[in-house]
């Protein structure tokens, strides 16, 4: 320890501070960080593209310190899943999520079902945006009535390839999320999953504009096997 002192003290070059990632940061002085500029220009880009802004910034990468993001208009991330134990930061999440989306998109370009058992995320979505549902009933009628509308959001069968690529099919229709918190309360103790009808329309989620984003408790995945992440 002396050794190392005396090399200091005799070094006159110091090496720089090292950068810590902060213990906690509110949202606002998180999203502070971001060029409102940028995200405007981000924005009309996406726009002239008939694509809104799902862009959502998930926090700060520990080596360079510069945010992260999850993209839902990337073709490699149409879904969405949080798998974590209990405070872990699960809801907090979806509420950062539901607020930024909300935030850069009009009611005409995203609409959500928010499914939310605990009431966790009651308020979070503003008015105009979808429906919050809490119940068993609630979540069946509103998946009954939901479902059919994302399976005729398919592109016809004599769709080009440069159709394809611009989604032109979907033009005017807003991008549907489907947003489940503590998704692994569902399908136990031998009661039917209502999410199960869901995945046969994952895979064309990105045809259909439909992304589910959902939560899942790391020690609970076990218990309900029908909706475990991989089969979600």
């Amino acid at each position: 320890r002396d050794s190392i002192r005396m090399i200091n003290d005799r070094n006159p070059v110091h090496a720089p501070d090292i950068r810590l990632l902060p213990e906690d940061m509110s949202r606002d002085e998180f999203m502070a960080r971001f060029d409102p500029e940028e995200l405007a220009a981000t924005k009309a880009r996406l726009r002239d593209a008939g694509r809104p802004m799902l862009r959502v910034p998930l926090g700060l990468g520990e080596a360079e310190m510069l945010p992260l993001y999850v993209d839902f208009n990337d073709d490699t991330s149409t879904h969405f899943a949080v798998v974590a134990d209990t405070v872990k930061g699960k809801t907090t999440f979806l509420r950062h999520l539901i607020m930024t989306l909300c935030d850069n998109n009009s009611p005409a370009e995203l609409q959500m079902l928010v499914v939310d058992s605990r009431r966790r995320l009651l308020g979070v979505m503003p008015e105009g945006y979808g429906y919050h549902v809490s119940t068993l009933e609630a979540l069946n009628n509103y998946l009954g009535a939901l479902l059919p509308q994302i399976a005729d959001r398919n592109p016809p069968d004599n769709v080009t390839g440069a159709a394809l690529r611009r989604r032109e099919w979907l033009r005017g229709r807003p991008e549907i999320f489907i947003i489940v918190d503590n998704a692994h309360e569902f399908g136990q103790s031998g009661q039917i999953d209502p999410l199960l009808p869901l995945k046969p329309l994952l895979t064309s989620g990105r045809d259909t504009g439909m992304h589910f984003v959902g939560t899942w408790r790391l020690s609970l995945i076990h218990i309900s096997e029908p909706t475990r992440p991989e089969r979600i």
